[in-house]
């Protein structure tokens, strides 16, 4: 495994402790845990492809496999939902 797989597993450990930590009952405490591990995952995933931020992290999260498939699956969502809205905008323009 990549060092960026070993910081993005760790980061949603750490993240799912934190969950478990917190004021929420445990099974929310668990999925808010993993739902912010995620998030901060798909924020790195967007982030490796600055420039900027590449030089300054020395490429660590470029490479790996979690990382870039977090974003790969962001983008995914992304066309899905942005399909979906051309969808339903050209269905209400046929009825018209």
């Amino acid at each position: 495994m990549a060092t960026s797989d070993f910081i993005a597993i760790s980061i949603l450990i750490i993240c799912t402790i934190l969950g478990v930590l917190g004021t929420l009952k445990w099974v929310l405490r668990f999925f808010v845990g993993i739902i912010l591990g995620v998030m901060i995952l798909i924020c790195l995933g967007f982030l490796a492809e600055n420039a900027k931020f590449n030089q300054a992290s020395r490429g660590v999260f470029k490479g790996g496999v979690v990382i870039p498939c977090m974003r790969n699956q962001a983008y995914t969502i992304g066309e899905f939902i942005s399909r979906k809205d051309e969808a339903s905008q050209g269905g209400i323009a046929r009825n018209e």
